[in-house]
């Protein structure tokens, strides 16, 4: 097989995948009504769709786990009672893929005999996990400073809306880190498409 047909090989693999991880992110979607909610903000306190995203990415690489969650906060736009959820889902998701994906950039830049694999290092993928969490909290922490009082409830006290926010991302980012850290360890899936 040629390079350019490998590379165009790669490329519609990467396209279908996409396209299979955001029907079944799109699919779970609909779960998003019978979640439990925090009382008064309506924001979930677990999320099936965003597990997805991050199994799509550690598989499939940066390109895939970002259109799949793209294609998720679609579908989380229809079926979310707040309108506003699915937006910072995304916001929140975006740093356990990027972070990641940047570690693996800066170790690759230092030797070419490195695959993607590495990420799934326990101890690197735990690091670059926390690093995410941290990242994931300064951005949320503000946003929710703003939009709270904006959208929900202006009876809110900075410090509280700072406490909830701070409980409610460190117990997403458990599951959102570690049941597909999980998954794709123990996955067969891994060991057949390494693209990245």
């Amino acid at each position: 097989m040629t390079e350019d047909s490998l590379i165009y090989t790669t490329k519609t693999q990467k396209i279908t995948a996409a396209s299979i991880f955001g029907a079944i992110s799109l699919v779970s979607a609909f779960s998003a009504a019978y979640i439990p909610r925090l009382p008064g903000w309506g924001f979930a306190l677990f999320d099936p769709v965003s597990i997805i995203w991050i199994v799509a990415f550690l598989i499939f690489g940066i390109t895939v786990g970002i259109t799949t969650s793209l294609l998720g906060t679609l579908g989380l736009m229809y079926f979310d009672p707040t309108g506003i959820g699915p937006f910072m889902k995304l916001i929140a998701t975006l740093p356990m893929m990027l972070i990641p994906w940047i570690f693996f950039k800066y170790y690759s830049s230092k030797t070419e005999d490195i695959s993607s694999d590495y990420i799934l290092k326990f101890k690197i993928y735990t690091i670059s996990m926390i690093f995410a969490l941290i990242v994931r909290l300064a951005l949320m922490i503000p946003l929710n400073l703003i939009i709270v009082p904006l959208f929900f409830s202006d009876s809110w006290p900075p410090l509280a809306i700072m406490e909830y926010t701070m409980m409610l991302n460190i117990i997403q980012w458990t599951g959102d880190a570690w049941i597909p850290y999980l998954v794709v360890v123990k996955s067969t899936l891994r060991n057949s498409f390494k693209y990245w």
